[in-house]
């Protein structure tokens, strides 16, 4: 046997057979990224596999009757023949196979590093995914758009109730509205290989729906369908449209109930389709009328589940944007709230009351228990919920969690500006200011008012230090506090005058309860040296702890405040301390002592 093994190295079956193997792999990797560009046939691949089995051990037999020589390719001679001439040609050998292991090496990584997508584009290759167009309104005098935005908004509500399927959110989509966008385009921005799109005809009692799921890939039909009914009959077409797009897609959405937390009472949805209309428009008129049409919906079907959380948001915002008479809508806003725990115990509208009034009563680890489990549900299923849970994380000092929240938020939605502009601070708080940069330009490119957006480059010039550069863009992007940001700038040569201001600023502003104007006051504080008033513009402003400013705090800007004792006391005085310790959740700048 040890005559035999000797005999086939003398011959160079081994090393024959290693080439022919690496040589076999890398041709077969060429061919599997030829097929698709060069359009042949999948057998194309197989056939040349099958191929390269098959002569394997040809080349073998070959190997072991023939041999290569100073003079060509002769026949071997036998065991007891001459021994093969020495030299060259046993060592070129060794050569060229490692040669090709290098090139084979070589082929694998740059495979590796080139092919595979990042996390993201994993993700989005392993599930069906869809973004629901906003429907165009044909009606007659084309005075039904909020019928019909609304009835997109409930199509992709239902869609995303479905498990497998992953749905854009509601303001990624309607960012193309009114606009007339190639669909491959649309697809390929907002990340998804299918859209639905349609048009809504309403006059009088009667109703056309038409709607058609399109292939991102190549702009083909896959399905396309028109529905004549009256208007009773709008709950019955949406969920049919549901189901089909779902059954086009292979996916079951089996015993799911698409019309939880809905209305089959016309009157009161068509209510609720105009005060959600108004609900996504700005201004304190839209904040009204959007009250007021959700109060109309509720007073027809009492037992409205969606119409009540959306009162329950909406009094909220008339407390921020009326302060005068925040008392009166935040006690509205706790009736509407108690209607939901009723009419919906344990679901995500529920438990995000529950935890909006742990969070008041600075019970933070009750409600980082209950905005945990809205956030590990499809984002589309509760977007406030899961804004809410990113936010507390970074509140909370968990800025590294935060940003992949709000990364997370992003893929199923990534025209949404908050998300956008919280993930900015974010990357911007755990040191990675080019990618906040980055997310910033992006930003940019969607935000139809950039006011708020561009405050973070005001920030990231304060940090820097450099007078003209901070001067330079208070003028320029003057932000939500163009007076303060302006004066400011005018003052930057003056420190000690705009230490005044900012202290008689600060004055004026104790029982105001701005958290924006005072987290204002105190970053140009801390940027004009002052820590203490830094320091006690921040404990204003979270006099009431405030979700949507808490994590102001752990901005680059404030490291000199964080390392006063008063910030320490701040902390305990908030709750987060407690948190921290009940939770074992420390931040990300802290530890227990």
């Amino acid at each position: 046997m040890r005559d035999f093994f000797s005999e086939l190295r003398r011959r160079n079956v081994f090393r024959v057979g290693l080439t022919y193997l690496v040589v076999a792999w890398l041709v077969v990797q060429v061919v599997n990224n030829l097929v698709p560009l060069l359009g042949v046939p999948v057998w194309t691949g197989k056939a040349i596999l099958l191929a390269l089995i098959a002569g394997f051990p040809i080349a073998l037999i070959l190997a072991w009757a023939y041999e290569l020589t100073p003079d060509g390719i002769k026949r071997s001679a036998g065991a007891s023949g001459a021994a093969a001439p020495k030299g060259g040609f046993g060592r070129k050998w060794d050569f060229v196979i490692i040669a090709g292991l290098v090139v084979a090496l070589g082929y694998f990584v740059w495979q590796r590093q080139s092919a595979a997508p990042p996390p993201a584009e994993t993700a989005r290759a392993a599930e069906p995914s869809i973004a629901v167009l906003p429907f165009q309104d044909f009606s007659p005098n084309h005075d039904q758009e909020y019928f019909s935005d609304g009835l997109s908004e409930e199509l992709l509500n239902q869609l995303a109730h479905v498990r497998g399927l992953r749905v854009i959110g509601r303001t990624s989509s309607f960012a193309f509205k009114g606009k007339n966008e190639d669909l491959r385009k649309i697809g390929k921005t907002l990340g998804v290989d299918h859209i639905l799109e349609g048009s809504v005809r309403k006059s009088g009692d009667e109703l056309r729906i038409t709607a058609q799921l399109i292939s991102v890939a190549d702009g083909s039909h896959l399905w396309s369908q028109t529905y004549d009914r009256t208007l009773e009959d709008v709950f019955a077409v949406q969920e049919e449209i549901s189901r089909t797009v779902a059954s086009a897609l292979s996916i079951s959405i089996g015993a799911l109930d698409l019309d939880a937390g809905g209305t089959k009472n016309f009157d009161a949805y068509d209510a609720y389709l105009s005060g959600n209309a108004h609900q996504y428009e700005s201004g304190p008129d839209n904040v009204l009328m959007g009250i007021s049409d959700f109060e109309r919906a509720v007073a027809i079907d009492p037992e409205f589940i969606q119409a009540w959380s959306g009162l329950y948001n909406l009094y909220r915002q008339a407390a921020l944007t009326f302060g005068s008479q925040a008392r009166e809508w935040l006690t509205k806003m706790a009736g509407a709230g108690d209607r939901v725990l009723a009419l919906a115990p344990g679901s995500p509208a529920a438990n995000l009351v529950l935890a909006d009034r742990a969070f008041s009563d600075r019970n933070f680890t009750e409600a980082g228990r209950l905005l945990r489990v809205i956030g590990d549900l499809p984002s589309n299923l509760s977007q406030q919920g899961h804004l809410e849970h990113c936010l507390f994380l970074f509140g909370m000092g968990r800025a590294r969690e935060s940003v992949d929240c709000h990364k997370r938020m992003l893929q199923a939605d990534p025209l949404s500006v908050i998300p956008s502009m919280n993930l900015q601070a974010g990357y911007e708080v755990i040191g990675d200011l080019d990618r906040a940069k980055t997310e910033y330009e992006r930003a940019l490119s969607f935000a139809t008012d950039p006011t708020f957006v561009k405050m973070s480059v005001l920030v990231w010039a304060m940090t820097s230090g450099d007078p003209d550069e901070v001067k330079g863009t208070a003028l320029r992007n003057p932000g939500p506090e163009p007076g303060l940001n302006e004066a400011m700038a005018r003052l930057i040569e003056m420190p000690q005058e705009a230490r005044s201001l900012l202290r008689k600023h600060l004055d004026e502003s104790q029982t105001s309860g701005d958290a924006i104007g005072l987290g204002v006051v105190a970053l140009w504080a801390a940027y004009f040296g002052d820590r203490q008033l830094a320091l006690e513009a921040l404990r204003t402003s979270q006099q009431q702890p405030d979700l949507y400013s808490l994590w102001n705090m752990w901005r680059p800007i404030f490291k000199d405040v964080r390392r006063l004792p008063g910030f320490k006391q701040l902390v305990r005085d908030i709750g987060i301390s407690d948190y921290w310790r009940e939770s074992g959740n420390w931040a990300d700048f802290c530890h227990p002592v």
